[in-house]
């Protein structure tokens, strides 16, 4: 696991208050805290102390000028830095020079003072001496719980926030130059969708097996379908949301449930399938066993963006898929 923004601020000595938080609406920028002493990796770049830290957290969402003036009308004076761990941004750092107490680090920008800082013997990362020690919770009687499996997405899913998102698969902006469509404005939005976490049993004339599937319910792209995994974000961006066109409920996801999760396997033949001189397997059906299912729906929200095409007129880029969809 990389170091978070906090401890590469510490491992280049620096010390950071946490003290007489900002008081201004909260928005894409995050207080770290305030530098309470200016090491050489810092000072040399023009961070004293007193210096309000700040970062845009991670994320797929470009951080936009936009933000910046908001946070600028009610953020206090003295001196800020505003360190963008964004995969990339929207305007010019330099946008903002005439801002002679706010200095903006872009991702590039953060990685050479990084770079510099261990080139330069001024970064310094230790090592725990000890392993850390899960914490495993008794249940409610005092008896320990039954371990579900660390890598499973699914209990990660069923465990977590009643609201999940997830990161874009396509890269937008080299899809739009693939398909001759460079320099258009796009907008990124979320698209509202429902995650449905699905157990319960298939079962064949001899067999049963319990089952856990995710189910991906988009009525954006019209699809309802089974995925193996869903890595959600740490945080949801906080941009403008489309809500879903239609909604499944539970009886009619029941409804269609064996279509999407009954499957046929290989079994091997036993004496009594066929002549005792035949040997071999036999495809079989393996149903769903209705009275085993159980479900938990969540909120998915889906990345896109919104643009406009010179023809199809308004259209959804989807972030999974890289369908062009129209919007109205």
């Amino acid at each position: 696991m990389g170091l978070s923004l906090v401890e590469l601020l510490g491992a280049v000595g620096a010390e950071l208050s946490t003290q007489n938080a900002p008081q201004i609406p909260s928005g894409s920028l995050h207080w770290i805290g305030r530098l309470e002493n200016s090491p050489r990796a810092l000072a040399k770049h023009g961070i004293f102390s007193g210096c309000d830290i700040w970062s845009s957290g991670e994320g797929w969402v470009p951080l936009g000028v936009t933000e910046i003036e908001r946070w600028l009308v009610d953020v206090s004076q003295g001196d800020h830095l505003i360190i963008c761990q964004r995969s990339s941004i929207d305007f010019d750092a330099d946008h903002f020079a005439s801002e002679t107490s706010l200095i903006i680090w872009t991702p590039n920008k953060y990685s050479q003072i990084i770079g510099d800082a261990v080139l330069s013997n001024e970064l310094s990362i230790t090592s725990p001496t000890s392993p850390v020690v899960p914490i495993i919770p008794a249940s409610i009687d005092g008896s320990l719980p039954v371990s579900p499996t660390h890598d499973s997405p699914f209990t990660s899913l069923e465990l977590g926030d009643s609201t999940i998102s997830i990161p874009p698969v396509v890269d937008v902006h080299a899809l739009m130059k693939e398909r001759g469509r460079s320099g258009l404005s796009l907008n990124p939005v979320l698209l509202e969708a429902t995650l449905w976490l699905v157990r319960g049993s298939l079962e064949s004339a001899e067999n049963s097996a319990q089952m856990e599937w995710i189910i991906v319910e988009d009525s954006f792209s019209n699809t309802c379908v089974v995925t193996e995994k869903i890595t959600p974000m740490q945080t949801i961006p906080n941009i403008t949301s489309l809500p879903a066109i239609s909604q499944l409920t539970e009886m009619e996801l029941l409804h269609g449930l064996p279509s999407l999760v009954e499957e046929r396997r290989a079994e091997v033949l036993s004496s009594g399938d066929v002549d005792s001189h035949v040997s071999g397997g036999l495809l079989r059906w393996w149903r769903l066993n209705p009275q085993s299912v159980t479900v938990i729906a969540r909120k998915l929200m889906i990345p896109a963006w919104l643009t406009k095409l010179p023809i199809e007129g308004p259209t959804i880029i989807h972030g999974i898929s890289g369908t062009e969809l129209p919007f109205s």
